[in-house]
């Protein structure tokens, strides 16, 4: 493991009159996910080859290394899409899910673009002047250049890599998937990056950036290698835990949408019962005509959202503890501290006992006018055999 240290804090450089301005690595890392279209390893190889095959025939692409398909170290895991179409069934029953293709090990290349054909982000059009040097096994995204060390870690720089591995999946009949941290969220990476330097190299002061000190820099490839195996395995199980927390929070929003529709339905009625006017509650029931199917069916999903709610949250709960192990690892406390504490809160505070309440009371009205739709029904059936049997007994005795 690396010895990091947050800039600011004890250890950090931040002093000119002591400390040079050599060269460093930025370092950008993210999550973006190869979509596949099983979930059955045995096309891992194919998928493979088809992504490098793509990106050796990109112009914009050099020095690639094409990995092995280790198909024992290789995995397929369920993910989800954004889906914020809150009466989406599909949303309710993951019909919406996708594969996602993590290699056993990364594919490794170099691209080489200019900063006039690269895209402004957030205004800034700040990019390095030489090449970038990426690492991608499917699920974790580290793009890696040189630059000074005095220099701000551009949020502009990097993202171009995006595109190029997205055009490769596409031309290889896959697609990926970036993992933001919120569905509103253009920026692809953490928000906090990571800057690689040799001891004794002055480094600015940043919220959004690690330092990560080695006694004497390697070559741009060895420290991308080296950094990007201490953090693939955490940003592998910061992906699941990120993207089912996500669905986890639609899903509870998707519950609260439908509750509420619900609820106006209850609502209604309550009104026009109280209704003076005959001639109104009639034209009033008439527009609410169908209202009973479409409760019954709003009470389906909604016991339905809460059940797989409660089901995916016992799973988190298990993928939280996973992702914590490393988290709170000195290397990644910063790193991953503004992506994932806004998820933790926020599963964490889902309580799915008031919509259970409202749907105990909802679905024990529409019972009990069933039931006394049943027991008229069955009173009537009653009451029509006792008179056929009367009928038959007195056709019999005469």
């Amino acid at each position: 493991m690396s010895e990091v240290v947050f800039p600011g804090e004890a250890g950090s450089s931040k002093d000119l009159s002591t400390d040079t301005i050599g060269t460093a690595y930025a370092c950008r890392q993210g999550l973006l996910l190869l979509q596949v279209p099983t979930g059955k390893l045995g096309s891992g190889a194919s998928w493979l080859s088809g992504v490098c095959d793509a990106l050796k025939a990109d112009s914009r692409v050099s020095d690639l290394k094409r990995p092995r398909h280790r198909e024992h170290q290789a995995r397929v895991d369920v993910m989800y899409p954004r889906n914020a179409d809150y009466f989406d069934d599909d949303l309710l029953t993951g019909r919406d899910r996708f594969f996602a293709y993590r290699m056993s090990d990364p594919v490794t290349f170099v691209v080489q673009v200019a900063a006039e054909d690269q895209t402004e982000f957030r205004g800034s059009r700040d990019f390095p002047d030489g090449p970038y040097y990426v690492s991608w096994d499917g699920i974790c995204l580290a793009v890696l250049w040189e630059q000074p060390s005095d220099q701000m870690v551009s949020i502009a720089a990097g993202r171009f890599v995006a595109d190029v591995i997205r055009d490769a999946a596409t031309s290889s009949g896959l697609d990926v998937f970036v993992q933001a941290c919120s569905p509103g969220c253009q920026n692809i990476f953490t928000h906090v990056d990571t800057l690689i330097v040799s001891r004794g190299t002055y480094h600015r002061n940043s919220d959004r950036v690690t330092c990560t000190h080695r006694d004497k820099l390697g070559s741009p490839f060895s420290e991308l290698d080296r950094w990007f195996g201490e953090i693939s395995y955490p940003f592998f199980l910061f992906g699941t835990f990120k993207n089912h927390s996500r669905r986890i929070r639609d899903l509870d929003k998707a519950a609260g949408f439908r509750l509420s529709a619900l609820l106006q339905i209850q609502q209604k009625r309550g009104v026009i019962s109280a209704e003076s006017g005959v001639p109104k509650k009639i034209r009033e029931r008439w527009k609410m005509r169908g209202w009973r199917k479409a409760a019954e069916s709003l009470t389906a999903d909604v016991w339905l959202a809460s059940a797989v709610v409660e089901t995916m949250r016992r799973e988190w709960n298990e993928e939280r503890r996973r992702f914590r192990e490393y988290r709170e690892k000195d290397a990644f406390t910063k790193l991953f501290s503004m992506d994932s504490s806004d998820d933790e809160l926020a599963v964490e505070s889902i309580d799915m006992s008031l919509a259970r309440q409202a749907l105990t009371h909802t679905s024990s009205r529409l019972d009990t006018r069933m039931m006394v739709f049943v027991t008229a029904l069955a009173g009537c059936a009653g009451l029509i055999g006792a008179v056929s049997g009367g009928v038959l007994g007195a056709t019999i005795a005469g």
